[in-house]
């Protein structure tokens, strides 16, 4: 399992200058790799922030393997690393939808999610060399997965929603903020809800109604959901 390593703002402010860099190169076509001096700087960098480690308990402890999750420059690398993955899916003609390493694959039949979940765990183990998380992969439909922060309603034409996951940990932000015990003054309380809500709705505001159904984003019902790799914290941001 992957840490969970946030950075320090002044890590985060230098990796945000850094992911502009080569996400607006690579972004692009991820086929052509930049050289030169400045590149070479850059990547130092990278593999700089790559080995920097994970602190726990006040004790910092190396990281093997992997980016760790929470900084600006992971969604980036998952992208670089799994950009094969994605041709891969299209030159089969899957639909899909990945963002960093959450990726939902939609096929029509129980019958064929059995025999892509088989193949592209293969191909993510063989051709990638990566792991496939187990416990969070799973086959099933799309009203019981969610996908960074969002799932489907079962009843008529299926509409996107909130996943209930992701109302109850709204619920209980809220609560949190709101005790009575934390010690502060009314007006920072009211700000801090203020900015809370303010972020929870710039991501989830395309949903009319965030705790049942509504928005316009639809899919076939008799779809089903693989989830082929371990999910992320839910972020704002692009799904590829």
């Amino acid at each position: 399992m992957r840490k969970l390593g946030i950075p320090t703002v002044l890590d985060r402010f230098i990796q945000q200058a850094v992911l502009q860099v080569p996400q607006g190169r690579w972004d692009r076509t991820w086929q052509r790799s930049p050289n030169g001096s400045a590149t070479s700087a850059c990547l130092k960098l990278i593999r700089a922030f790559l080995r920097a480690g994970v602190m726990e308990g006040g004790l910092v402890s190396a990281v093997d393997e992997g980016t760790p999750q929470g900084g600006p420059l992971s969604p980036l690398l998952s992208n670089i690393v799994l950009d094969e993955f994605d041709r891969e899916l299209e030159r089969r003609g899957l639909r899909f939808a990945r963002y960093a390493d959450d990726s939902n694959i939609y096929v029509r039949s129980r019958r064929a999610g059995e025999r892509v979940m088989e193949s592209i765990t293969r191909f993510i183990t063989t051709k990638l060399s990566l792991k496939v998380n187990e416990q969070k992969s799973a086959m099933a439909r799309p009203s019981e997965r969610k996908f960074l922060g969002f799932s489907f309603t079962k009843a008529g034409v299926p509409k996107r929603r909130i996943a209930p996951k992701g109302v109850d940990r709204f619920k209980g932000r809220i609560r949190e903020l709101t005790q009575r015990t934390r010690g502060v003054s009314m007006e920072r309380m009211a700000g801090e809800v203020a900015q809370y809500l303010r972020r929870w709705i710039a991501y989830f505001g395309k949903v009319r109604n965030a705790f049942g159904a509504a928005g316009p984003g639809r899919v076939d019902q008799t779809q089903t959901t693989l989830c082929a790799l371990e999910a992320v914290e839910e972020e704002p941001g692009p799904v590829r």
